[in-house]
């Protein structure tokens, strides 16, 4: 039934048929890597008595706190996922770090696959980050980047400023918008958590949390 996949990347032997979630399934039956390739939630269809090591960081940096409901939306949907994964009995280690690379450098390896959910910016240096992907997917911890963003931060323009050799005068000019800068930005990162097997997950904190909580869960308002 559904679609065959192995338990862990690259192993033979056992295998466990995959099937796609459906609202009120149990949540402790997703199979993680699966979800994270396909970009929505799918569930084991034939594992008994499932349990998942998770690590659960919020974003509490000066950038979450700038901008008016960023920090609100991510601690919500933090706060909620962690209840959500106890509720399912999965062990959780709740964290809140002030930035991304301590708290997935920190994180230990383990004999089984092991999930890393993080709620905050992704304003994250391009090498350091693919840097940080390569060494969770080394140490078999699978990330899922809970992006949160509003689009009214980047609507402002940019300028190139430098000064003129024969007039000794700054010279200013218009570039192109911070918005397209930011976006190309964002494509880059999300490359790079593909690229290594994890998941990028936006959320529109314009929007109520629950438009994003019930949209990675599969159940409609």
């Amino acid at each position: 039934m559904g679609e065959h996949v192995s338990l862990r990347p690259g192993q033979t032997g056992e295998k466990w048929d995959a099937r796609p979630y459906s609202p009120g399934d149990d949540l402790r039956y997703v199979n993680w890597k699966l979800s994270a390739r396909r970009q929505k939630l799918w569930l084991y269809s034939n594992r008994e008595n499932p349990s998942h090591f998770i690590y659960a960081g919020f974003d509490a940096s000066a950038s979450i706190r700038s901008v008016e409901g960023k920090e609100q939306a991510g601690q919500i949907i933090h706060a909620s996922l962690v209840y959500l994964f106890k509720n399912q009995r999965d062990k959780v280690e709740d964290r809140e770090s002030g930035d991304f690379l301590p708290f997935a450098l920190s994180l230990k390896p383990g004999r089984r696959f092991r999930h890393a959910f993080w709620t905050g910016d992704l304003y994250i240096e391009r090498e350091a980050f693919r840097s940080v992907c390569k060494s969770l997917t080394q140490k078999k911890i699978i990330l899922h980047f809970i992006h949160l963003e509003k689009k009214s931060e980047h609507k402002l323009p940019v300028t190139n400023t430098w000064r003129d050799s024969e007039t000794g005068l700054l010279v200013r000019r218009m570039n192109v918008s911070a918005e397209e800068i930011y976006e190309k930005g964002i494509r880059d990162r999300r490359a790079i958590l593909a690229s290594y097997g994890h998941q990028y997950l936006p959320v529109d904190a314009d929007k109520p949390v629950e438009v994003f909580l019930h949209r990675i869960t599969g159940v409609s308002r």
